[in-house]
């Protein structure tokens, strides 16, 4: 009712008062009253039909969006719209349903919910239409063939149907969910598909046979006899076992096709005769070993009204020799003049010939060559170019997807032959990658920077608002032999914005990396910056250079095997702040004596974790305060819950410094082990009065745990070392 006048709510005010409420058990009346009301004031058909849809699904079941999207496009809700129109258009619609407390915000990505007594409601509304039987509801029989003859839809789900009749009479039935239930292979008369003929929607899956490595399906052969659903503009059929598919030649209204999840045993030729076909699913599919590919050659060009193709494989099935399109020729992709979506994984190069770009594609997951991301997200470019010699790919391969990339979210690059640099030489044009959140770049040998300014030749721009690499949260580089920095001479401003919204920067396996923050101008600070790892990058010496280093969001810090660093600092540490330092953990790092000064420690309040391991040279975790240095007196560590030291063998305390007093009020876990030298917590222990850790109660040393009780920590530490050397000695 939001955005009606008075009259409108005075009218309802009306309604609502004459409504007759219709008896559900254990429902109020005036609840039943309201959401009728509230059903009855939906704008359109649409809204209407999603709203109903949904109580063809089991109580409390995540619902997914492009379910309702392919349903609705067979039954011809969304109307003279492309699907990514017609998916846009569900998508608002659910969110103002959710709005209107008629649905409910699902914890799965892409689903949504509808309340048990919201559900209740819609099914008495759609009693004369909708026949469910779903999770719980046990269907032992069916009812009268009579009786089922008035139904448009007909949805059974998480149950057990019985044996069909020999034949059926179902002259309205537009739609048929069978899905999750345990005897999904039971094979369907041909009576009972003939007497369907009104049919526009088909949901056929089932449960799967669980195998040491992958998931088999269940499911009897294609049905020979679906070529009576001449009327079927939606078919899905998931984790069949797909044999002759010559009864899909007949469907000529077919829109929507969905064989996902299922093995094909003969190649699906038919599927070339779906004149009207606008999407073709057949990700996690496999085939026989016999075969060379489930699409023979040409069968997706003749598909001219295709919107979307989908061919990814994610389940681990895909890590076995037979690789379901591995012939499948991309320049098939060619003639497609109303493309939009495409996912594909491409294992074999040659199946790219040299002058191929593919379309420019709306949404797409494509992978080219090794590697890829099981669970890639949507508009996901990963490209590897190691081939079966273990040779790389030149450059110029990469040409292929740059129509992609200005709509690429997440890009994955690796082992390219001739990369120096992202900016310029893969791309020129500052706006390429405008859009991209999520950057990987590995085994690139002769990579130097990601942006080269001084080979750029950056054309004059009247825009106030930085474009290039404005969007990237993370950025991952590892195994880059040549990379020395992120940058390489002066910016103009709007390109010096770049990296502003990183949140995770990783740098893994760079032996030149001499600066983790060489910036491309002192305008570049990375204020969002919330999680920073480097590991085995040998040439570091340091991680915060100068005060601007340090990033003031930073809250993960995790630093691993740097043989040469011996600071974490090189700037005046009264200038260095970490002061939303949460966690930080240092492993293998030989050249360290110490970690920070009391006069950094002092701005680490929010620190919850510390963990240090196999530092060799690690004398303590803070330095003894130096003349000259700002001087403490008391350092309060509020928020540190966990505290692990291992393999430290010259630690000889978290501080030695006797000018210090401590407090860690949330202390709860302290574990060290084979720390032989450490015969002290801290020089100074506050006293029982005033406890300076309240919550600990027991420490683990060596994998033996100690109470406490009462006892000074130091006294602890001394006693369990000294034991361990004197049975030695012993």
């Amino acid at each position: 009712m939001r955005g009606r006048d008075l009259e409108e709510w005075k009218e309802a005010a009306l309604e609502l008062k004459k409504a007759q409420p219709v008896n559900i058990e254990g429902m109020d009346d005036d609840v039943y009253k309201c959401l009728k009301l509230s059903y009855d004031y939906l704008k359109n058909k649409e809204t209407k039909f999603i709203f109903l849809f949904c109580c063809l699904f089991p109580e409390d079941y995540d619902i997914p969006m492009e379910d309702l999207v392919r349903y609705g496009i067979g039954l011809g809700i969304f109307e003279d719209v492309r699907i990514q129109e017609a998916r846009n258009r569900a998508r608002f619609i659910v969110n103002n349903l959710k709005e209107s407390c008629l649905f409910l915000t699902s914890n799965e990505e892409d689903c949504v919910k509808m309340h048990d007594v919201v559900r209740d409601v819609a099914k008495s509304i759609t009693s004369d239409m909708y026949f469910v039987k779903v999770g719980g509801e046990k269907f032992e029989e069916w009812p009268n063939i009579e009786n089922l003859k008035r139904y448009t839809a007909l949805s059974i789900m998480q149950n057990q149907i019985p044996e069909y009749p020999a034949s059926w009479d179902f002259p309205n039935l537009q739609t048929l969910l069978l899905r999750e239930n345990r005897n999904s292979q039971l094979a369907m008369p041909e009576g009972v598909l003939k007497g369907m003929k009104t049919l526009k929607v088909f949901y056929h899956r089932g449960s799967y046979s669980h195998y040491p490595f992958f998931v088999y399906p269940l499911y009897g052969n294609l049905e020979p006899t679906l070529s009576h659903l001449t009327n079927l503009r939606t078919l899905i059929l998931q984790n069949y076992r797909v044999g002759d598919t010559t009864a899909l030649g007949g469907l000529k209204s077919l829109e929507i096709l969905s064989f996902k999840g299922s093995i094909f045993t003969e190649p699906a030729n038919a599927i070339s005769k779906l004149t009207s076909l606008k999407l073709l699913d057949l990700e996690e599919c496999s085939h026989h070993s016999h075969m060379d590919s489930i699409l023979p050659s040409n069968v997706i060009a003749r598909l001219s009204r295709v919107q979307e193709l989908y061919m990814w494989m994610m389940s681990p099935r895909r890590l076995f020799s037979v690789k379901p399109f591995m012939s499948f020729n991309i320049t098939e992709l060619k003639p497609l003049a109303r493309l939009t979506a495409v996912t594909m994984m491409i294992v074999n190069f040659e199946n790219i010939p040299e002058g191929f770009c593919f379309p420019d594609l709306e949404v797409f997951k494509i992978s080219i060559g090794d590697g890829g991301d099981f669970i890639a997200k949507q508009n996901y470019l990963n490209f590897c170019g190691l081939v079966e010699d273990q040779k790389m790919l030149a450059i110029t391969r990469l040409g292929c997807i740059k129509p992609l990339l200005p709509r690429t979210n997440y890009l994955s690059l690796s082992s390219m032959e001739g990369l120096r640099n992202i900016f310029p030489q893969l791309i020129s044009d500052r706006d390429s990658l405008a859009v991209l959140r999520s950057l990987n770049i590995s085994s690139c040998s002769e990579l130097e920077y990601l942006i080269d300014a001084e080979e750029w030749e950056i054309p004059p721009t009247t825009k106030q608002q930085g474009t290039c690499l404005v969007c990237l949260e993370t950025l991952s580089v590892s195994n880059l032999k040549a990379l020395e920095a992120l940058c390489k001479g002066e910016l103009p401003y709007e390109i010096s914005l770049s990296m502003t919204k990183l949140k995770l920067l990783r740098f893994y396996q760079c032996s030149k990396l001499s600066n983790v923050f060489a910036s491309l101008n002192p305008q570049l600070q990375l204020k969002e910056l919330e999680v920073l790892h480097v590991g085995y990058c040998n040439a570091l010496e340091y991680i915060f250079g100068k005060k601007e280093d340090a990033p003031p969001c930073l809250r993960e810090l995790k630093l691993d095997c740097l043989m040469r660093l011996k600071r974490i600092y090189k700037c005046s540490t009264e200038l260095l702040d970490l002061c939303n330092l949460e966690v930080l953990q240092i492993n293998r790092c030989n050249e360290l004596k110490v970690i920070l000064p009391a006069s950094a420690a002092q701005r680490l309040g929010k620190l919850k974790e510390l963990h240090l391991d196999n530092c060799y040279q690690l004398e303590a975790f803070l330095a003894k305060q130096q003349e000259g240095e700002e001087t403490i007196e008391n350092l309060v560590f509020s928020q540190l819950r966990m505290l692990s030291l291992v393999d430290l063998p010259n630690l000889t305390g978290f501080c030695t410094d006797y000018t210090l007093t401590f407090k860690w009020p949330s202390l709860e876990k302290v574990e060290v082990v084979r720390c032989p030298k450490m015969q002290m917590f801290v020089a100074v222990v506050a006293s029982d009065e005033d406890s300076s850790m309240p919550k600990l109660k027991m420490i683990k040393v060596d994998g033996v745990d100690i109470m406490l009780e009462g006892t000074d920590i130091n006294r602890v530490m001394q006693g369990r070392y000294k034991d361990k050397v004197l049975v030695t000695d012993h």
